[in-house]
């Protein structure tokens, strides 16, 4: 039973991190995303960046300006396929959008941090192995 416990709280704990990626970065999965928020949603979400990535009051990426770059940024990228990665690409291109580099750059990078889950289940094989190896049957 407590395995089972461990692996709910491990599984809620794990959905909740995601929650929190999303709402963090869920402005950047898409260009349609960045085009159909108006100035004052970006800005609002850029602000929340800035705040999110904040260690002692430091921070390497200025809220404002990332809003800046992001304006112009959804109006001038022209990408075959809206996924981050792409986005990611054709910024570092254009080499001309600091903040929005790093930002996406975080956001693709940020999902390698998320192997603890995988290594929770892999664990938990060599569990089940071990307690059928030291089984025995009665007759």
């Amino acid at each position: 039973m407590h395995i089972i416990d461990q692996t709910i709280i491990t599984l809620r704990n794990r959905f909740e991190q995601l929650k929190i990626y999303e709402d963090i970065f869920s402005f950047l999965f898409s260009i349609k995303n960045l085009k159909s928020l108006d100035s004052n949603n970006l800005k609002e979400y850029c602000l929340n960046f800035e705040g999110s990535v904040k260690h002692n009051n430091h921070s390497n990426i200025d809220g404002l300006d990332l809003f800046t770059k992001l304006r112009i940024v959804r109006e001038i990228i022209q990408v075959e396929n809206d996924i981050p990665i792409n986005i990611l690409n054709y910024i570092k291109k254009i080499d001309s959008f600091p903040n929005a580099f790093i930002v996406y750059r975080r956001m693709l990078t940020i999902l390698v941090s998320i192997v603890s889950a995988k290594r929770k289940f892999s664990k938990l094989k060599l569990i089940k192995s071990y307690l059928i190896s030291i089984m025995s049957q009665k007759d």
